[in-house]
């Protein structure tokens, strides 16, 4: 009788790590009979990810079934990077069953979680004058640290801090002065007297 060898990965698959390789361990299944000894081959293939994350090539071997075993463990190594970069897919295809064996599930899909990141900071403080019409512009420098190849970006968003707080009307386009001071009194002209 013809046996169906399924396949799925049955292990939530790990971050890559920065350096090395990390094993992706996944698990292939078999139905019907398990007495004898059985085994098909693994083949890797590009999703987004590419043969770099593999070490230089897409790799493929064996998957064995030990006599009496309905499963089989089979290891991928995905190569560490520092690259912030999207979660990363590959396809796994089981192929070359043994004499009696058909392919149930051929294919599934594995994903490489990113686990990296790099850091955004805001410059220092800025202080100045507000000026007395119109209005003032006050520049900020935000800076990041790491790989700086792709573009990147995130949102400021401006609240009132400190004991006196700014509030919306400090950014309404129309600065005017927030402290009037009174005028000066003269103090009377001199006058001569005849004598």
């Amino acid at each position: 009788m013809t046996t169906a060898i399924l396949w799925t990965w049955s292990v939530t698959l790990p971050c890559r790590g920065d350096a090395g390789t990390t094993a992706f361990v996944f698990t292939a299944s078999r139905t019907g009979a398990t007495t004898s000894a059985a085994s098909a081959t693994f083949t890797v293939t590009a999703g987004s990810a590419n043969a770099a994350d593999f070490g230089g090539a897409f790799p493929s071997g064996p998957v064995n079934f030990a006599a009496g075993s309905a499963t089989a463990n089979f290891t991928v190594n995905v190569s560490g990077d520092t690259a912030v970069e999207p979660n990363e897919t590959f396809t796994v295809t089981l192929s070359a069953p043994s004499a009696g064996y058909t392919i149930g599930t051929a294919a599934s899909t594995g994903t490489i979680n990113n686990d990296d990141s790099d850091d955004m900071d805001m410059g220092p403080s800025v202080a100045q004058s507000e000026g007395n019409a119109g209005t003032t512009a006050f520049g900020f420098t935000a800076t990041r640290t790491g790989a700086t190849t792709s573009a990147a970006t995130a949102t400021f968003t401006v609240t009132g801090s400190g004991a006196n707080p700014a509030n919306a009307a400090d950014f309404d386009g129309e600065c005017s002065p927030r402290v009037r001071r009174p005028l000066r009194s003269v103090p009377p002209l001199p006058t001569l007297r005849s004598t």
